[in-house]
């Protein structure tokens, strides 16, 4: 048998009987179970700790005081036990109670004791109710917008604000060691978390994470809480240095004593920085800031002190002074970023943008050498320094280097919803919408109640066209956060009215001026004036605009107020043509002319929206006041006329209105910029109907072998008032289409430029259409730059020099500039190899001049025209030349034209391509098209279209539709280029083509394609032959084709670059950029409609039926719009 296995270990000592050994044993084990024992209790302590704030957060008194006296029983001497239900009592009003405990607290202290606990404590004693921790709630929002840049339709913020971060919250910096101990930081109200405070916009909020990065000499260590050391951050030996400090006595100042009051002494200066930091936070900054002058009297070092200080300072617009401190603190510590990156906003605020930008860059660099994760902890991260680099590069319109910080800032940040909203806002500026709106769409997936967002986004949206989804943005920013955003509800306004839905407009701004705020009052007054001005309610319009000139201006001199200073300008001119209307309510539209009525200095002064000048007062007679209401015309008071309006039947008004909107339809541009405006369709459909019906009558006049059809000089803008009558003419037929241009949007300066005054039509004055501005790609026409750019170029070799603004010929040299030029791709590009500013002409073929040569005339005929006087009457009773074309007058001298250098024989003047430096913002220059109408270049334009005017008339005599529309393409062709209207010239030109093609039998059936611009196709072509073949691919009905070549048409036909595109039945293509306009089930309809339109003879004479301004407008309005003029 085997014998019994020994026992294990203690007890085989037992039973050994080796009772020094187990003894050993027995003293082993008694030791390590009192560890244990010891370790057991301290975990337990700090459990009931943990619980104990746990509890303290979520409200839950009587429960933390449970945890917090269980700790004690465990730890008699725990301090931050005992600071912590010192915390409680207070907070449950027992402040004896709290400060007995605090005060035993302090009695333990010693300098092993954890020193920051012991400071708070300090700060609980001295200030009790101060002492609390925040309770539980959400982190404090970290993404609010920087005021250094304001998003357009948003209050400015002052300057004092952007001088204080108002991104991420900026943590405060370190404070300088006071006494010799690093201390003195501002803490948060309530550091019994550890948390550091953050100085932002709002100032002190809790912080979660590791204490700031220290200033002072020592050690190497991490930032953050863990222990490891790291290179380029600074740790303190505070044990030995409080060690040194008791030896020496009195450090920094202080009375020798024991640790306790040397610790009490140096909390005062905490606490009095802390209390500073709650003063600030609760708005008391001047009393913050002497209570810091205090700290810093003491202590001039104290680091923390003079950033808040600064930070005070900012705020009370003091901003040089804050610089002063951020600078005084950046000497004592150099590399802390936030204090560059406060005063870079503080130098922004005062203009100093270099200096700006040097210490937002200094920061960003200062963030990205810490460690991982400490930058965050120094005001906000680098990729708040990027943002708020961004957002001054915007402020500076400086928006290709603002995109590129603030997409560096959404890189380093992507939850920084204020970074994408100004990353929007400079995508937008450079024209870029659908990129912008992908950016403002981020933002508000990060927060979306951010209301600058919704508000940028809306109009981004508008701009874009896409009117559905603008509406929805706008409506949702104007409650958002429970307060009415005027912005918002102006924006709104403004796209209905630009939709022509000038009623609803009228809705929202009565709405918006209701809440009496007066934060762009002039701007919701005046958008309201010209609403009740176009609708014809002269008397609220005349209200409007008389309150908007008489309101306080706006002493802003940024563009709002010059946009609000502008509205008052223009409030006079226009209240003065509301009273002309309303007198002239009973008046024939025919006998009726704004052109030739008022006064050419009031329409100089009125295009130009400037003050009216002296020279306008000591001459101009104001329009009489309007009659009492309900005694004479232009009360506009509002009553509704079911029957339409009209001295026709009201079925003869409605057939007129159906065939009108459908005609109308056509005029829209599918393009971005373009809004549907129904009012304006509506009026391009009545003219569109008037001029087939009043070419009907020329013809018939003709064909009854009269001269043509006599009509009254008073109505006609080309007869200049004159009384007696005339030969309707070319300028009689737009005088129709303008007419109603100039009544359904009285406030656009829709006027002929000949009819201002004679300084200035003989200095030039004309259109001015930028592509590209500074460093946007303007909205609307930026689709033609690529062409243009190409066509100015193409001029620029052929001619070998530009022209300055002197009109001083500017040579292009040698042939490494040439190429240089062939090579650019970009207006800036071009602009610096050119030198300086200038502009080339586009030679136009002459088809008159054509004529003339071959019919042999005078020799010197190749360069210029005769016909028309500086006036331009362009009527005159010129033969019929069987499709020829008519004959100049004889006698007059060719102009003579500062541009004759670069136009060859043959040609005339067209538009003007222009290249100039934009002032006051970098790498900027603009590129557009100008065209100043001068009388030469009117003599010339005057021929021309005469010329024109009759191969139309002679083709429609003949029946022969190919003719006519070719007629019809080249004298649109001419009008384009002409430009003779302020404004208007092109929807002109596009009506004036519907209704001649209307009568000849040939009605427009196609909708404009999509990103497709009709008078463009004008302007850049130089020979009318490659007009008329780019719109036979869609715009000519097919009746009209095949097209025959216009006169002289051959190699200039297919120069730059656009060879004629087959205009017969099997080269048409319907839409030469792709996608037709509109959807397609829409377009289809609009394509039916205009497909089943009557002849326009046998429609209602519009003449007639709608002879008055008082019918016209109700017409306009429908039969369920406001009475006008009445």
């Amino acid at each position: 048998m085997a014998p019994p296995p020994s026992p294990p270990g203690f007890a085989a000592l037992a039973l050994q009987a080796d009772f020094g050994a187990a003894l050993k044993a027995v003293d082993a084990a008694l030791g390590e179970a009192r560890a244990e024992a010891s370790a057991a209790l301290h975990r337990l302590a700090a459990l009931h700790l943990n619980r104990g704030l746990c509890n303290q957060r979520l409200g839950l008194s009587r429960a933390a005081l449970k945890d917090y006296d269980a700790a004690l029983v465990l730890q008699p001497s725990n301090v931050s036990a005992l600071l912590r239900k010192g915390q409680v009592l207070s907070a449950l009003g027992k402040l004896a109670e709290a400060r007995a405990v605090w005060q035993t607290a302090a009695g333990l202290a010693d300098p092993a004791s954890d020193l920051e606990v012991l400071l708070e404590i300090q700060v609980a004693l001295q200030a009790p109710g101060a002492a609390a921790p925040p309770p539980a709630g959400p982190a404090p929002a970290t993404g609010a917008a920087p005021a250094a840049a304001a998003a357009p339709g948003t209050p400015d913020t002052s300057a004092a604000e952007a001088a204080v971060d108002s991104g991420a919250a900026a943590q405060a910096p370190p404070a300088a060691k006071a006494n010799g101990v690093a201390g003195g930081g501002g803490g948060a109200a309530a550091p019994a978390t550890g948390a550091k405070p953050r100085l932002a916009k709002g100032f002190l909020k809790p912080a979660s994470g590791a204490a700031a990065v220290p200033a002072g000499g020592g050690k190497r260590a991490t930032a953050g809480s863990g222990g490891g050391a790291a290179e380029g951050v600074e740790e303190i030996d505070c044990a030995a240095q409080q060690q040194q400090q008791q030896a020496a006595g009195a450090g920094g100042g202080a009375a020798a004593g024991s640790f306790g009051q040397q610790v009490q002494q140096m909390a005062q200066s905490s606490a009095a920085l802390q209390i500073a930091i709650n003063q600030i936070n609760a708005g008391q900054v001047e009393q913050a800031e002497g209570l810091l002058d205090g700290v810093l009297a003491t202590n001039p070092a104290d680091l923390s002190a003079l950033v808040a200080r600064g930070t005070a300072r900012a705020l009370r617009r003091r901003l040089k002074e804050a610089v002063e401190d951020f600078s005084a603190a950046i000497l004592i510590e150099p590399r802390y970023p936030d204090t560059y990156k406060r005063r870079g906003q503080a130098r922004s605020a005062l203009g100093d943008h270099a200096g700006a930008l040097e210490d937002l860059d200094r920061a960003a660099k200062l963030m990205a050498d810490l460690p991982a994760g400490a930058d965050a902890l120094a005001g906000g991260g680098a990729g708040d320094c990027h943002a708020e680099r961004g957002m001054l590069y915007q402020k500076l319109r400086d928006y290709r280097r603002a995109a590129r910080a603030l997409a560096k800032a959404t890189e380093l940040d992507p939850s920084n919803a204020q970074a994408w909203n100004y990353l929007g806002l400079c995508r937008v500026s450079m024209g870029d919408i659908r990129s912008g709106c992908a950016a403002y769409e981020r933002a508000l997936s990060l927060d979306p109640g951010l209301r600058e967002a919704v508000l940028n986004l809306g109009q981004a949206l508008k701009e874009e066209g896409r009117v559905r989804e603008a509406e929805r943005a706008l409506t949702q920013a104007m409650t958002l956060d429970g307060a009415p955003c005027l912005a918002a509800y102006r924006l709104l306004a403004t796209m209905r009215q630009g939709q022509g839905r000038q009623a609803d407009a009228i809705k929202l701004l009565d709405k918006a001026l209701g809440f009496k705020r007066p934060e762009q009052r002039v701007e919701l007054l005046y958008l309201r004036a010209i609403c009740h001005h176009a609708l014809g309610s002269t008397r609220a319009a005349v209200a409007d605009y008389e309150a908007c000139m008489n309101a306080p201006p706006r002493a802003d001199d940024g563009p709002a107020g010059e946009e609000s200073r502008t509205a008052q300008f223009l409030c006079f001119y226009q209240r003065e043509m509301a009273l002309f209307a309303a007198h002239a309510a009973h008046r024939r539209a025919a006998d009726l002319c704004l052109d030739s009525e008022l006064p050419p200095l009031f329409k100089e002064c009125w295009c130009k929206k400037g003050p009216p000048s002296q020279e306008l007062f000591a001459t101009y007679s104001l329009q009489p006041p309007l009659p009492a209401e309900g005694r004479g015309s232009g009360s506009g008071g509002g009553a509704r006329d079911g029957a339409g309006g009209g001295a026709g039947r009201p079925d003869q008004v409605a057939a007129l209105t159906g065939a009108a909107d459908t005609v109308g339809a056509l005029l829209q541009n599918y393009h971005q910029g373009f809004l549907p405006n129904v009012r304006q369709q509506r009026a391009a459909g009545y003219a569109a109907a008037e001029l087939a019906q009043a070419v009907g009558a020329v013809l018939a006049e003709r064909a009854a072998g009269r001269d043509g059809l006599w009509v009254n000089s008073a109505g006609a803008s080309g007869q200049g008032g004159c009384s007696g009558r005339h030969l309707f003419g070319w300028r009689d037929a737009m005088d129709i289409v303008v007419k109603w241009r100039q009544l359904s949007e009285p406030a656009d300066q829709v006027v002929w430029v000949d009819r201002l005054t004679r300084r200035e039509f003989e200095a030039g004055f004309g259109s001015h259409t930028p592509m590209y501005s500074g460093q946007t790609k303007c909205v609307r026409y930026y689709m033609n730059f690529a062409r243009a750019l190409q066509l100015a170029k193409d001029c620029l070799l052929e001619r070998g020099h530009a022209y300055d603004a002197a009109n001083r010929e500017v040579p292009l040299g040698s042939a490494e500039k040439q190429e240089a030029v062939r090579r650019a791709t970009t207006a800036l590009e071009l602009y610096n190899i050119i030198g300086q500013d200038s502009w080339v002409v586009v030679p136009l073929h002459s088809l008159l001049k054509a004529q003339q040569a071959a019919e042999g005339g005078a020799a010197g005929a190749d360069c210029s025209s005769s016909g028309g006087d500086g006036g331009g009457k362009g009527s005159g009773h010129a033969p019929a030349a069987g499709g020829a074309g008519a004959s100049p007058r004889r006698g007059a001298s060719p102009p003579k034209r500062i541009s004759d250098a670069m136009v060859p024989p043959g040609c005339i003047e067209g538009t003007r391509l222009t290249l100039v430096k934009v002032p006051n913002q970098p790498d900027a220059v603009e590129f557009s098209i100008r065209t100043p109408v001068t009388p030469p270049r009117w003599k010339e334009f005057d021929a021309e279209l005469e010329a024109a005017w009759e191969r139309v008339l002679a083709a429609l005599s003949a029946r022969d539709t190919p003719a006519a529309a070719a007629a019809i393409l080249s004298y649109a062709y001419y009008w384009y280029n002409f430009m003779p209207l302020a404004r208007g010239t092109a929807a002109v030109g596009y009506a004036t083509m519907l209704g001649l093609f209307w009568a000849a039998g040939a009605p427009a059936t196609a909708p404009i394609p999509q990103d497709y611009q009709v008078d463009w196709e004008a302007i850049l072509a130089k020979h009318p032959q490659q007009f008329a073949d780019r719109l036979a691919a869609w715009f000519v009905p097919e009746a009209a084709l095949p097209l025959p070549p216009l006169g002289g048409a051959g190699g200039d036909a297919a120069a730059n670059g656009a060879a004629p595109a087959a205009n017969g039945a099997g080269g048409r293509s319907p839409s030469p950029h792709g996608s037709d306009g509109g959807g397609s089930k829409a377009r289809a309809a609009l394509v039916a409609a205009a497909k089943a339109l009557p002849p326009a003879g046998e429609l209602p004479p519009v003449a007639d039926v709608l002879g008055t301004l008082r019918e016209r407008l109700a017409a306009l309005n429908g039969p369920d719009g406001p009475r006008p003029l009445c």
